[in-house]
């Protein structure tokens, strides 16, 4: 009978570890981490004050809608380098790179900083949190037991 009522609580655990391992390991690209020069190379072929009448305008080709969402004021073809920069670093943050789908990629593999590992599942968890649990570890057993086959 012991064993029925741990069976909720090891898999309302495991439940939210993996949960939180999925959310931790998706979280957007960083800010700091973009060459907006490279972005706006491939967007606009470097050309900040661009404005082609396609809807997007700017160096780094944003919508009216994009710009003005994330604080951006009149067309951003007239607002500086830096400006564009600014507003662009507010999209990525909630967007991602996504905001870019062709060109963003290619200006993360231009920041020339080493990239860390993409941790992905139980590993994204500490494996000491507050010194007290090794998250990683709970999370890979709970994994395991709960999986089909696993136990």
């Amino acid at each position: 009978m012991q064993s029925r009522r741990r069976l909720p609580i090891i898999g309302g655990v495991g439940a939210t570890l993996v949960v939180a391992a999925l959310t931790w390991g998706t979280s957007p690209a960083r800010a700091n981490a973009i060459d907006w020069d490279a972005v706006a190379q491939c967007e606009s072929g470097g050309d900040w004050t661009i404005s082609t009448g396609n809807g997007y305008s700017g160096g780094l080709q944003f919508s009216p809608a994009t710009w003005a969402e994330h604080g951006g004021r009149g067309d951003p073809a007239r607002a500086s380098r830096s400006e564009q920069i600014r507003i662009a670093e507010r999209v990525l943050r909630t967007q991602g790179l996504g905001a870019w789908p062709v060109c963003g990629p290619r200006g993360a593999d231009h920041t020339g900083a080493p990239r860390a590992p993409r941790l992905v599942g139980c590993e994204v968890l500490p494996a000491n949190a507050f010194g007290l649990w090794d998250l990683r570890r709970l999370c890979q057993t709970l994994t395991t037991t709960i999986a089909p086959g696993g136990g």
